[in-house]
């Protein structure tokens, strides 16, 4: 799996980038240890359900780095030389031609772009895999990620207590061959312009 790295720009600080990975199989560790360093209401809002070790454990053993795409920012990205858990995560999950995804940020870390810039990556990455359309669960007392959920341009259903948010990838470019469609995914993931926000 080829490893690449883009940038966005820091809404606290224009001049500077900050970097997102796709993370590989080696990262389960770190990516348990970014689920467990949320507080329990974030946890909450990112699992819709009271999130115990052992689920963010079964949870992480069950991504499937092959399928799936997990895409990460470094606390170092950041100029924050801690140590700590990853800044920002996104798994872009694909059982279907329909990915789902699901964003977390440290709270340390929010305000700087990073869940709208970390679902950008996501859905460029499902586009050039030729995905059909992306899918969100959200709480509904989970209004920052119904923020960007709206800002993404995405439909919301209400489900009741949560809310189901959806965003058509192909549209008009469902006639475009794969191979084309590839390249104009990369050639926007490569513009820094289309992940500032």
């Amino acid at each position: 799996m080829a490893n690449f790295t883009s940038f966005f720009r820091d809404r606290r600080d224009r001049h500077r980038s900050i970097a997102i990975e796709r993370l590989s199989e080696s990262a389960r560790t770190g990516l348990a240890e970014h689920f467990l360093a949320l507080p329990a209401a974030d946890r909450y809002l990112r699992f819709a359900t009271a999130a115990t070790p052992q689920i963010i454990a079964r949870y992480v053993d069950g991504i499937d780095f092959n399928r799936d795409a997990v895409f990460a920012v470094r606390p170092a990205s950041i100029d924050d030389e801690s140590r700590g858990a990853l800044a920002g995560v996104v798994h872009a999950a694909f059982p279907d031609d329909v990915a789902e995804l699901g964003i977390s940020v440290l709270p340390a870390y929010r305000g700087r772009g990073l869940a709208s810039a970390l679902a950008k990556r996501a859905i460029a990455y499902a586009r050039s895999r030729g995905v059909r359309a992306l899918a969100m669960q959200v709480l509904r007392e989970n209004a920052p990620m119904l923020r960007i959920v709206r800002k993404l341009g995405m439909t919301i259903v209400d489900g009741g207590a949560e809310l189901f948010a959806r965003l058509d990838l192909l549209g008009r470019n469902r006639r475009l061959g794969s191979a084309l469609r590839d390249k104009l995914a990369w050639a926007l993931l490569r513009s820094p312009s289309r992940l500032v926000h």
